[in-house]
């Protein structure tokens, strides 16, 4: 059966959308006091700092630090679904009701991003590590926030982040310019001509994040044709029209 730390990776790459699409979501807070794991990753730096930092520069060291948390069970989240907590999953696998999570425990649930936290217990964790934070100031915000029709925490900065992956990149442009292997070796070294369409950097578990308009502009000032070009964006449909923009000046 998969552990909890195993997939730190997948994790760490699925909670990204959560920094995207699903951070103003609060309605689980004002239903059951819960936030997601992701919100509260968020809500850390955020509140360290008073909203002076893009908290995604700093998201995934205390996403990893309430994960370890979770795995040395200091903090117990629910299933976003069933609102179950992770404790008593183990405790139906223990009492024999193995035969929920598949033949080899390949279906029993591991928690993500999506999972939802309590607010009081993970602050106890934080504590811990010597961070105190004002959680009756940030309960009173997202009340407040609530009451007011709006979902957004005022004092939160987050820059969204949108691009495409190292992986997206090579299977995007293999063949131009590089193979496979050189645009691997290139996105792990880069050089400074691709530097420039890097949108965030990667580290050991988290790829970086690239711009392909940018990647594009960069390969057509090497040789590599329009056409060839346009061929990609048909594959990256998000990407069309900031290529097109782009592509009317690499035209002029």
């Amino acid at each position: 059966m998969a552990k909890l730390n195993d997939s730190i990776e997948q994790q760490v790459q699925e909670s990204l959308s959560y920094i995207n699409e699903e951070l103003d979501d609060f309605s689980a807070f004002m239903s059951h006091g819960l936030l997601t794991i992701a919100q509260f990753a968020l809500l850390i730096p955020s509140l360290v700092h008073e909203g002076k930092i893009d908290a995604t520069t700093v998201f995934e060291h205390y996403f990893c630090l309430i994960m370890h948390d979770i795995s040395k069970h200091h903090i117990d989240p629910r299933h976003p679904v069933t609102l179950i907590k992770y404790s008593e999953y183990w405790r139906l696998l223990k009492e024999g009701m193995e035969e929920m999570f598949g033949d080899e425990g390949e279906e029993f649930p591991l928690p993500t991003a999506a999972w939802f936290i309590d607010l009081d217990e993970a602050d106890l964790g934080l504590k811990k590590q010597g961070i105190s934070l004002n959680l009756e100031e940030l309960k009173a915000s997202l009340k407040a926030a609530n009451e007011q029709g709006k979902k957004t925490v005022p004092y939160i900065k987050v820059e969204a982040v949108r691009g495409i992956t190292k992986q997206e990149v090579i299977d995007a442009f293999e063949g131009m310019h590089f193979n496979r292997n050189q645009w691997s070796r290139s996105l792990a070294d880069v050089p400074e001509w691709l530097e420039r369409a890097r949108v965030m950097k990667g580290n050991k578990t988290t790829s970086a994040i690239w711009n392909p308009v940018q990647i594009a502009v960069e390969l057509s000032n090497r040789g590599t044709s329009i056409k060839k070009l346009d061929a990609v964006f048909v594959n990256l449909k998000d990407w069309i029209e900031e290529w097109q923009a782009a592509r009317e000046y690499l035209s002029n």
